[in-house]
């Protein structure tokens, strides 16, 4: 039996809300580790040539403090959604080289965009592209090809995303909340997560901030809790007005 290839649409990398950003991320910060001897993807990703049609991006993996660089700002936007879902553990990027069959029989090499590990141990690989070029690729089929032939012990399920995956309410939440989880602080953060633990009723992010000092001094705090899966937000825009409440199930290693 042929194994099913989750979609984007389902994954639970999707199920949160965005938010706009409120700071820049910061990548000058000296205890930064650039990626090298054997920490680094498995390839590497080069800057494009002129009129590429795209920009590479570095970033800084907030798992693990390292430097590395997306393909495209469609790679960086997708994973900004999987470094902020508490229950992501580790962000493989450039995944690979796989070997498999493609559906003519003919052996073949690839790299996904990158793997994705949960708390729970299940593993997704990861591919990013603008939906015109996978339906006219026929990516899908490709990737559905590729994931068949994936043992489990690497992954137990791929997942598509296209740019149709990334409403831009979902683009600007998962910046806003990448930026934060950056932070090198988060100003009374022990003291608001006591207080996202005992939430009754569901309340504005204003409120939630008022005995902390405001949103001018505590809202990034609290989307911090958000991250860390403490308080869950309704869909939509994170901003002073957007409602919160305590989790119904709050990720291992956040208590």
């Amino acid at each position: 039996m042929s194994k099913a290839m989750s979609v984007a649409d389902n994954s639970p990398a999707w199920d949160y809300s965005k938010g706009p950003d409120f700071c820049s991320l910061i990548t000058d910060d000296p205890v930064i580790r650039i990626t090298k001897h054997g920490a680094s993807p498995s390839r590497s990703v080069s800057r494009p040539k002129k009129n590429a049609g795209r920009n590479t991006v570095d970033y800084r993996d907030p798992l693990t403090g390292w430097i590395h660089r997306a393909e495209g700002t469609l790679e960086m936007k997708g994973l900004h959604q999987f470094f902020r879902d508490p229950r992501v553990t580790k962000v493989q990027p450039q995944f690979g080289p796989v070997s498999y069959l493609d559906r003519n029989g003919k052996e073949r090499k690839a790299h996904l965009d990158a793997r994705v590990s949960y708390s729970t141990g299940a593993a997704i690989v990861v591919s990013f592209k603008p939906a015109e070029i996978a339906a006219k690729t026929n990516h899908q089929d490709e990737l559905q090809c590729i994931f068949e032939q994936l043992p489990d012990t690497i992954c137990q399920g791929a997942s598509l995303v296209t740019d149709r995956d990334l409403p831009e309410w979902a683009v600007m939440n998962g910046r806003l909340i990448f930026s934060v989880l950056n932070d090198p602080t988060w100003m009374l953060l022990d003291e608001m997560s006591d207080s996202a633990r005992e939430l009754g009723e569901p309340t504005t992010i204003e409120d939630f901030c008022l005995p902390f000092g405001g949103i001018a001094t505590t809202f990034r705090t609290a989307v911090k809790l958000i991250a860390m899966g403490l308080i869950e937000a309704e869909p939509g825009l994170i901003n002073a007005g957007t409602i919160v409440r305590s989790a119904t199930e709050v990720p291992n290693g956040a208590l």
